[in-house]
């Protein structure tokens, strides 16, 4: 049974849930109804009340953390709620937010269930009747009827949970007024329907009109009721989504090549970056138009690099010419930088470009790698790369639009920024973040990780490891298993700020 909390006096009836249904864990109080509040309480009372009452010890911010009254009551943590089971929703990671794989890695190390577990932009968020409160719980007078949720929110600082306020990231999905289904379910615990209901209170992407169904089903006592639980949008402006066309084009062309064609170790990386493209296409439905798009550049590359076998004939479409693998070693790492994955030939003359990149630097055949290819320019008159310059966050945002096509009418606006940074919110690659602060090594793989759908990694990063963010390993590994983050005399440096030149060298290892 549903348990009722009363309180002396009577004034008004409220409803109040917990739920975590972004970590795929469901509800941890399931819809409860609560009698006899007087009519000057508060959530953050009602709040305690409850989680007293059921026997769950919290942790709650301010002199108010006892009664829940006081606009210093913030709800921290919960303790016996994680049920340590992480199922992260498809829709969370296509917004920029952390897989399954990289919430688990970041953990929960203790029984609480709160702040900074599973993300670093996560905690509990509260809504009063569908009112997202930007102010404390201990201070919002409760009405006759109000529903009181508490809801983990795992990324966006709520934006996960279909919310949006001045600090947070735009609201990842329209979501659906729950409130009278929550009503319904906590007056009627014995209804046929309770489970459905439950599974549609637990569904965030639930549509509204499949809400408000499955809620006059129960009230009504409507058992033969057998209606589907409709999803919404989880994302309203459509048209970012990706159009896979061009892509299936470039896999059915790859997918006509002959293994027999090719040298041993060319085939088996191609092989491994065809495989995963075909994996996006089949898995990833809430694929953005950059990720599709450089997973076509991706793709494109590694046909290129095929290299004809001596013994297995001409034949093919693609492939990287010459007769063999045989290619010369490449120099030691400066002691201060990444090195090049190979020497092959510049395609432009970099001092001609730049007036400060010698052709005998080691980075001179990334820098004409990433200008012939117009992913990177240089500063100012264009005359000078600033090659030991930190890269900003919005030139690396840049960056990614110019490597999806995206760029092009973007970059006469004013700051010359501000258009490309609309769109990253739009593709879910940005944070709210200072545009103008400086990227790290591991914030810059990070994205390029999970732009591949965040591929488990079993590179062992040995000392390096201990200087990962927790939130970070996930990417860090794969990002070094795959070759694209190499290190140093002084190792990984995965919290440096990462120059323009180690830049070029990362976006030429992941495009090839």
């Amino acid at each position: 049974l549903v348990p009722v909390v009363s309180s002396a006096g009577s004034d008004i009836t409220v409803y109040i849930t917990f739920e975590g249904y972004n970590l795929g864990q469901g509800c941890y109080v399931e819809p409860m109804r609560v009698d006899n509040v007087p009519s000057n309480t508060t959530a953050g009372e009602v709040t305690v009340k409850v989680l007293k009452e059921l026997g769950y010890r919290y942790e709650a911010d301010g002199k108010s953390s006892g009664t829940g009254k006081g606009s210093d009551f913030y709800l921290a943590a919960v303790k016996g709620f994680d049920t340590g089971s992480i199922n992260v929703p498809d829709y969370i990671a296509s917004h920029g937010g952390p897989s399954t794989l990289e919430a688990r890695q970041t953990g929960n190390d203790d029984d609480y269930l709160g702040e900074f577990d599973y993300s670093y932009m996560s905690g509990w968020c509260i809504t009063v009747s569908q009112d997202f409160i930007n102010r404390s719980a201990g201070a919002y007078g409760l009405r006759d009827g109000d529903v009181i949720r508490w809801q983990f929110t795992l990324w966006g600082y709520g934006a996960d949970l279909g919310h949006s306020a001045s600090w947070s990231d735009s609201a990842h999905y329209e979501h659906a007024d729950k409130g009278d289904l929550i009503r319904a379910l906590a007056d009627n615990p014995r209804s046929e329907l309770y489970d459905l209901g439950l599974e549609a209170l637990n569904t965030p992407l639930a549509a509204q009109n499949s809400v408000d169904a499955i809620t006059d089903a129960i009230e009504s006592g409507d058992a033969e009721f057998d209606g589907d639980i409709e999803e919404t949008d989880p994302y309203p402006g459509s048209e970012t989504l990706a159009d896979f066309t061009e892509l299936e084009k470039v896999v059915d062309r790859a997918k006509s090549l002959k293994e027999t064609n090719y040298t041993a170790a060319s085939w088996e990386a191609f092989s491994k970056k065809l495989s995963s493209v075909e994996d996006l296409m089949q898995y990833n439905r809430y694929a953005t138009a950059t990720t599709v798009d450089i997973a076509i550049i991706q793709l494109e590359a590694a046909i290129d690099k095929l290299v004809f076998s001596s013994s297995g004939g001409g034949g093919g479409g693609g492939g990287g010419g010459g007769s063999d693998e045989t290619a010369s070693p490449s120099p030691e790492p400066t002691p201060t930088a990444d090195v090049t994955a190979d020497s092959a030939p510049m395609p432009i003359s970099v001092e001609e470009v730049y007036g400060d990149v010698s052709a005998s630097s080691w980075y001179a055949p990334d820098v004409a790698f990433v200008t012939e290819k117009g992913l990177m320019k240089g500063k100012g008159d264009e005359s000078t790369f600033a090659p030991n310059d930190p890269t900003t966050r919005a030139e690396w945002i840049m960056v990614l639009a110019r490597m999806s096509g995206a760029s092009a009418a973007n970059e006469d606006s004013s700051p010359w920024y501000k258009a490309t940074l609309d769109w990253a919110s739009a593709e879910g690659l940005t944070d709210g973040l200072n545009p103008n602060s400086a990227t790290t090594r591991e914030q810059l793989v990070t994205i390029l990780w999970r732009l591949n759908d965040s591929p488990e990694s079993g590179a062992d990063l040995g000392a390096d490891g201990e200087n990962v963010s927790d939130w970070a390993s996930g990417a860090v590994t794969w990002a070094v298993e795959q070759g694209i983050l190499q290190g140093d005399a002084n190792g990984l440096r995965p919290k440096d700020d990462v120059k323009r030149s180690e830049v070029a060298a990362i976006l030429r290892r992941y495009i090839g």
